[in-house]
Order: structure tokens, then C-alpha cells, then sequence
């Protein structure tokens, strides 16, 4: 049944990443939520449909492991990167209840080759996203994304800690428990790579019904993550959403100038600027 569970990903060093679903048996150690397992990791459940992946991003000494102990996660993209092409990229992870630790470091590295390492230690790779915060969150998911720019047309995603101990900051957040929890392990799900295309905004549309330019058609616009707001000439708020989808037709609103603020609450990106209505 895992293949089935998980398509695409294999582990490129000797780590033994896992994967959990609520698919299989309630008695196995991948059940996602109620593993009767002497190892069971905790109880997070999927961020969204039925399965999610889960690893060891740090180890202490005592925990039984080198205290540089990694596994990592990795995964074909749907196409190579365009070098020069800015990409917003992310992943949501959850600290695992059983973990001793929580760590910073947590990192995604595109490459151009296939990763097959015979190693249970740190990969010798500088990761293009890199998470500073140290993440103690284990009721919920949290975010871990950034912005870059591709150099090389990358073919593959690696995931995990790319740095060693001494460059890792963790900190206790578990003072009891079984030894081999003296360890950060992490959940993660819903792993993504967007392309961030130059925008171009239009500064008139003609919502008439002829089919033709009826609505605010934002060109490049590849994602549900922006969030567009518009104002009238008094300042009043006449429109807003959080996931804009080229869908605003300027519905109820009289022919005239509008002042709109796009943005990607994520990577940062804003576009100001003023839209006229025609009907």
C-alpha cells in the first residue's frame, strides 16, 4: 500500500524518512493519529487529504544517533526550473509531540541531479530556502517558504536540515520522555513550487457582458494567493479578496477610476495603481 500512499518521493541518503496515513491499520506506526506503536510520534493529522511524510532533523547525543543524524525527503519537479525565473516556494510541517527538541534550519535545496548518498549525516548543500525561526508548534501546521531565484534548470527538491549541529539552534521543549525522542522530528505536507511571472495589471476593463475584457484580468496571475483590495476616489474599500482569481467584474460599481492594492502576502510582492471602469 505505500507506494500507492506516497508517488514520486525517495529518500536520497541511508535516513529512513517515514510516511503516515490514515489509510492503513490504526495498530501500525505510519497510522497518521491513533498508532498503537511503542514509537509512535504523536498525533497530527494530515494538513489536507489523507497522508503526510515525517523525519529526524536533529539528533542529541544521548538520543543514541550521531549528533549530525539527517534524513531527508526528495521529489521530482513537474518540469526544470527556468533559470532567472523567480519561484515562491513552501512547506508546512508540524513538530511532532514525541520531540525533545525543536530546531531551526529547516531548508529545501533544488538540484540538478539525482541525490543518492550512502550517508545518515548532513547533505553538503546550501539550500536556496531556509527557515531561521526555530518552529515549537505542534497543535498546528506552520509555513516554512521563501522566494528565490533559480540559477540552474533544477530538476529535483530536496528537503530537511541542512546544516550540522553547531550551526543549528534547538531548543528544549519536552523535558521527559523516551530517550530516543531526544531528537527533532518533524511532520510535512503539502509541499510546493510556484513560478512568481512579472505581473501585468490592466488599467481598464469594460464589464458590458460582450464577453470581451469584462473583467479586472490580471495577466501572469498563476495562484490564488494574492490578495487584491480596491478603493473609490473617497477611499472607501469597494472590493476585496484574499485569493484573487482574475473573477472581479466590478459588479454594483459605477463607471469610473478605482485605486487597487495587489499583493502576495507570502513573497512579499505588491502592485499599486489605479483602474478605470467602462460599461
Amino acid at each position: 500500500m505505500m507506494p500507492e500512499i506516497l508517488k514520486h518521493w525517495t529518500l536520497p541518503t541511508f535516513g529512513t524518512s517515514d510516511v503516515f496515513s490514515t489509510q492503513i491499520p490504526t495498530s501500525c506506526a505510519n497510522h497518521a493519529t491513533s498508532s498503537t506503536f511503542w514509537l509512535s510520534k504523536g498525533s497530527q493529522m494530515p494538513r489536507t487529504g489523507t497522508s503526510m511524510a515525517g523525519y529526524i532533523l536533529y539528533a542529541q547525543e544521548s538520543s543514541g544517533s550521531h549528533p549530525n543524524a539527517r534524513e531527508y525527503l526528495q521529489v521530482p519537479l513537474s518540469e526544470p526550473l527556468v533559470p532567472g525565473q523567480r519561484y515562491f516556494t513552501g512547506m508546512w510541517v508540524s513538530l511532532a509531540d514525541s520531540s525533545r527538541v525543536a530546531i531551526n534550519n529547516l531548508g529545501m535545496y533544488f538540484s540538478d541531479t539525482f541525490v543518492n548518498e550512502p550517508t545518515s549525516s548532513v547533505l553538503p548543500f546550501v539550500p536556496q530556502v531556509n527557515e531561521t525561526r526555530v518552529i515549537k508548534n505542534k497543535e498546528e501546521w506552520v509555513l516554512v517558504q521563501g522566494v528565490f531565484v533559480a540559477q540552474s534548470p533544477a530538476r529535483y527538491l530536496i528537503i530537511g536540515n541542512f546544516y550540522d549541529a553547531a550551526s543549528t539552534t534547538a531548543e528544549v521543549v519536552r523535558e521527559k520522555g523516551n530517550t530516543f525522542f531526544y531528537r527533532a522530528y518533524y511532520f510535512v505536507d503539502d509541499v510546493f513550487v510556484e513560478p512568481l511571472p512579472e505581473l501585468v495589471v490592466p488599467n481598464i476593463f469594460t464589464p458590458n457582458g460582450d464577453g470581451l475584457n469584462d473583467s479586472f484580468h490580471i495577466k501572469g496571475l498563476t495562484t490564488d494567493l494574492w490578495k487584491l483590495q480596491v478603493y473609490n476616489r473617497w477611499g472607501k474599500q469597494v472590493y476585496h479578496s484574499d485569493g484573487y482569481s482574475n473573477d472581479w467584474d466590478g459588479w454594483g460599481l459605477v463607471e469610473g477610476v478605482y485605486f487597487y492594492m495587489l499583493e502576495h502576502p507570502f513573497a512579499k510582492d505588491r502592485y499599486r495603481g489605479t483602474v478605470t471602469i467602462v460599461r
